[in-house]
């Protein structure tokens, strides 16, 4: 769920929404307001948590860990093999956002993205059963 403002008045309210969900277990909260992902956190440490980014930071990781994220939401133009290793040794996920090129979803999986975002769910369908092919004749 992408959070774009929540006064903290509020919080209490969204772990109430999430608990009354089919699948509280598996709801991930995540937004550019850094801050906002700070304080859920330390009112709910189970909840999965991440950061939104269009920029290319200098150490994502390190925005990430500032407050307790665990994934990283990633504008996908930027997305490099860099990026990918940084986040996968820090033993958190990256997700591209928003992919609708079949090219660009290539890529993407190709670099080893954990999750891929994207206006077309049947394209990004192409793309990972593409990925699964060449994995399955090498």
């Amino acid at each position: 769920m992408e959070v774009k403002s929540l006064p903290a008045a509020h919080d209490g309210a969204l772990f109430e929404a999430l608990d009354r969900g089919p699948a509280p277990g598996r709801y991930a909260v995540h937004s550019f307001d850094h801050r906002i992902i700070r304080r859920l956190g330390e009112g709910r440490p189970s909840l999965r948590r991440g950061i939104l980014l269009s920029a290319y930071l200098d150490d994502a990781v390190a925005a990430m860990q500032a407050v307790g994220a665990t994934m990283l939401w990633q504008e996908w133009m930027v997305v490099d093999q860099d990026l990918v290793n940084r986040v996968h040794e820090a033993g958190c996920t990256i997700i591209a956002w928003t992919v609708n090129e079949i090219g660009d979803l290539e890529r993407l999986v190709r670099l080893g993205v954990d999750g891929i975002c994207g206006n077309y769910p049947d394209r990004v369908r192409v793309a990972l059963a593409a990925r699964a092919e060449e994995a399955t004749q090498a």
